[in-house]
């Protein structure tokens, strides 16, 4: 049985050397798949449960590396996740740019307090 320094049993898919020097106290997964786009799991001590990071590696308009991710913390949210992911798999890059565009939008419209302290 794995565990971590705190005594606590890991998760049969935690990858973390828990008694390497630099190492947290919570389990996580390598990368289940691969460059641009993964996913993680990670769980906290104090969690239950473990989340669920769905990864998208790619560049910013001029050419930078760039590195996005959206967490999921339930199977049913993680299924939300894949869903929307394979609709844009289904988009043209033009109405991609427009869908983050719109929530863009939506988001300044909804909390425009948020947006001032921003600047």
């Amino acid at each position: 049985m794995k565990v971590n320094k705190d005594g606590r049993e890991c998760a049969s898919w935690c990858d973390r050397d828990h008694q390497g020097e630099n190492s947290g106290p919570w389990c996580r997964s390598g990368m289940i798949g691969g460059s641009p786009g993964y996913a993680e799991l990670e769980q906290e001590d104090y969690e239950d449960s473990p989340n669920l990071d769905a990864w998208a590696i790619g560049r910013t308009p001029e050419g930078n590396p760039d590195s996005h991710f959206l967490t999921a913390e339930s199977v049913s949210e993680a299924q939300r996740l894949a869903d929307f992911i394979r609709a844009v798999a289904q988009m043209r890059k033009p109405e991609i740019r427009a869908l983050a565009a719109n929530v863009e939008k939506a988001a300044a419209e909804a909390w425009p307090e948020k947006e001032a302290e921003a600047s």
